[in-house]
């Protein structure tokens, strides 16, 4: 399965695939979990989705406006 065929799947996923990665996530690391006190967890699933989507348009594209907000996004989860 190459990146393409990989998020399609994920685009296609019931449930949802933030929503499920985002439950795995706080079981196994439950720590975790306070970072994100009075976030809509829905709305961050749906964020974490979209970025997939950039992170395949990078490495299908190249676009320079992708890859400068891609380090943007990683610049503020190091914060």
């Amino acid at each position: 399965m190459d990146i393409h065929e990989s998020l399609k799947s994920i685009l296609e996923s019931k449930p949802v695939f933030g929503e499920h990665f985002y439950r795995i996530f706080f079981e196994r690391c439950p720590d975790a979990e306070a970072l994100f006190i009075n976030i809509d967890m829905r709305r961050q699933a749906l964020v974490l989705t979209m970025a997939l989507t950039l992170f395949e348009q990078h490495y299908t594209h190249g676009y320079a406006a992708v890859e400068q907000y891609l380090k943007h996004l990683g610049n503020r989860h190091k914060e």
